[in-house]
Formats: structure tokens, sequence, C-alpha cells
């Protein structure tokens, strides 16, 4: 009988088992389920001189790979999920609002415009980045690596930093973390890019420079001029050397504003800050170093604004011994926040930095009522609390 049946094709529950042990199940990932079209739609490879580019609404917050590509142009103007980029040589690639990782690998003399969640570099070398990352940005096995702040604006890119959940204004572009650093420690594997070098690396990325032959087929050249001196997200000095600035604490501004959406009036104040700069180039306002908090409560935030004043001032008297006398600041918002919210916390350094956005606050009724604003050694402490309290949420 059982002859029978194998000759029909049955067999057995135990012989099925058998088979199953023998073969096992072959396992099957997401990316081969994903159909072979959309693969290549989401991936630049083994091109050179060329311009490439993914236009709005083209990658939607799906993982996009870049590789071997040498002398190319790319412009990735989308929200993305992953992006990885191996092999790249001599290209100006920008990279939109990704809302986890970039990764850059084996790549040399490239110059990267990248707005992102997590910032990894591994074994690179010669190469600029313009960087956005709300997370400490980290290098490995790199040398000759040159960083600025983010500098880039096209039309759709403020509604991409929302869908991508990345916030303008917080952005540890030089807070640099090398796993393997030199031992020589006065030649370090990364530094920072003069104003020079920034116009220097942007020039890439200007394509009103381009002959409309280099485009690609059907790709209309005016979606492409974008405007370079215009950015979303706030142009900040390096962490390192405001730090370093012993004048800075008494020569600042803290402007605390309670609002978690990413909201129009600070973009007109930011806008407003850098007509100033430009009608009056004697003033000495920047935008030191910017936060913007996780939800948190109004007891929390009036705990790291509750700071006594850290101004002590000294004068000699009789026996040589000095008298010091504190001055405590009673600081807090007092309701400025109902239940749970997000705070934006912009630190300016400058002389003029008071006068300039105090100004600028009281013409905005939607701020003057709500907005808190320190100066000096207080308003330095005050932010770097914030800032701490950012870093222990994430880390």
């Amino acid at each position: 009988m059982g002859l029978i049946f194998s000759k029909l094709g049955w067999r057995s529950a135990t012989d099925k088992n058998t088979a199953a042990q023998a073969e096992p199940e072959k396992k099957v990932y997401s990316w081969d389920l994903r159909p072979s079209e959309d693969a290549q739609n989401l991936q630049f490879s083994n091109k050179a001189d060329e311009v490439l580019v993914k236009l709005p609404g083209s990658i939607n917050g799906k993982p996009f790979n870049i590789v071997n590509l040498n002398s190319c142009r790319v412009f990735l103007l989308d929200n993305m999920a992953t992006i990885n980029i191996d092999n790249c040589s001599n290209c100006a690639i920008f990279i939109g609002p990704t809302n986890q990782s970039v990764f850059i690998r084996d790549s040399t003399a490239c110059n990267f415009i990248v707005s992102c969640q997590q910032f990894r570099m591994r074994d690179c070398s010669k190469v600029n980045v313009l960087l956005h990352c709300t997370s400490q940005p980290i290098i490995e096995s790199s040398s000759k690596i040159k960083f600025a702040c983010f500098q880039f604006y096209y039309e759709a890119l403020q509604d991409q930093l929302q869908s991508a959940s990345l916030s303008p204004y917080l952005n540890y572009w030089s807070n640099i973390y090398d796993f393997s650093p030199n031992s020589d420690s006065s030649n370090p594997n990364h530094g920072y890019l003069s104003d020079e070098k920034i116009t220097e690396c942007l020039d890439f990325f200007d394509v009103s420079k381009l002959d409309a032959d280099t485009l690609p087929d059907g790709l209309d050249p005016e979606i492409l001029k974008l405007d370079l001196k215009r950015s979303c997200i706030p142009k900040t000095k390096n962490h390192a050397l405001t730090k370093s600035q012993p004048a800075l604490g008494q020569n600042c501004l803290l402007v605390v504003l309670p609002f978690g959406e990413r909201n129009e009036v600070l973009l007109r104040i930011m806008d407003r800050i850098q007509k100033t700069k430009d009608e009056n180039k004697s003033n000495d306002i920047e935008l030191a170093q910017s936060v913007e908090s996780t939800l948190m409560t109004q007891d929390e935030l009036d705990r790291l604004l509750n700071i006594p004043a850290l101004a002590l001032n000294a004068s000699k008297v009789s026996g040589g011994d000095a008298e010091i006398s504190t001055k405590r600041t009673q600081l807090n918002f007092v309701n400025k926040i109902k239940s749970r919210g997000k705070v934006i916390a912009l630190l300016f350094s400058g002389q003029s930095s008071e006068q300039i956005v105090t100004d600028l606050i009281s013409k905005e009724e939607q701020l003057k009522s709500y907005c808190f604003m320190s100066q000096g050694q207080v308003a330095d402490a005050q932010f770097e609390q914030l800032q701490n309290y950012m870093q222990m949420q994430f880390h």
C-alpha cells in the first residue's frame, strides 16, 4: 500500500516532517518582498559625471542607497528613513530630512549637506559636511573631515523637516565624537570649515551654474534653482568654540519660547534678525546655539530655569579678605506651560543682542506675552541646563 501511495505522490506526516527538517524554510526579508522596480527607484549606483535628482514626493520616507558614484551632483529633495552611501568620490550630495540614520562609508573628496537624526561616517577622507543632526555625530577610521552648520533652503524643506520629526532648533553638528582619534592630539581627524570654505562648498550645489543639457531628461531646471542664502535651520556657532569664549557669558541673551510646534512666528523672528544684520554690518548679534526640548511639565521647566544668579561681585576690604555678594534672581515661567509642552531656547551672543531681539519680540503679539528672557552668565547657565536636560532624554 505504501508503494502505491508513494507512486501517487502521497507522503505520510512522518515523511513530511523529515523532509521539512532536511530542507529548512528559507527566510524572507522585507527587501525580498520589495518589487525590483521600486528598489531601482530608491538608489543611485554606478554613475559618473551626472546630475542625479529625486524631487519632493519621490521617496516619501523610504530608505535610499547611493553606491559607486564618481564626480556626480546628487539632490535628494525629500524626506527619507535611512540613507547608506558607499564608495563615492568627488561628489556633491544633498540629503534631505532623514528621520533615522545617514551612514557614509569608504568615500573621499566629497561635499555633503545633510539633515538627519543620526550621523555616522567610517573609512572616509577629505570630506566636508554641512550638517544638521539631532544627536551627537560620530566618525570612525576617518581623516581630514571638516564640519559646518547646515545651510540650505528649498520650498518644501520646512514641511519635510516636520514629516521627518526633525527640529530645526536641535542641532549638534559641531559636537563630534571620534571613535578612533588620532594619537597626535595636535592633528585631529576632524575640524571645522571657515566661512570662506563654506562658500566654496555651497558652490558645488549651485545648479544655476550648470548647463541645462547636463540635467536629467524632462527635468525643469527652474525646480533646481535653490536659494542658497536662506536656511530653514538656523546657523549656529561651533559648540566647542562657544564654550571656549569666556566673554560669552557677559554678552548673551537667552530667549525661551513655550511653543511645541514649529511656529511661523519663530521663522519670522530669525528672518528679521538676519535682515537686520544685512542692513547694518556693525551688528554683532549671532545665534550662538539653540535647543528644542522634549515634552516637560511646568515644574520641570521652573527647576531648570530657576538658577541662582552666578554673577559674583568681589571687592577688597581691610585685612585682605574678599567680600562676596550674591544677587539671586527669581526666574520662572509662572504658568507659561499649562500642562506638558515643549520649549525652544535661543541663545544669542553680541552686545547688540538684547536691544535687537527685545525690539523684534515686542512687535510680535504671539510672543511678547509668553517668552522669557535672561542675560549674561545666568542666561548661559540656564541654556546649559536646558541642553543637558535634552541630552539626558536621548542617552
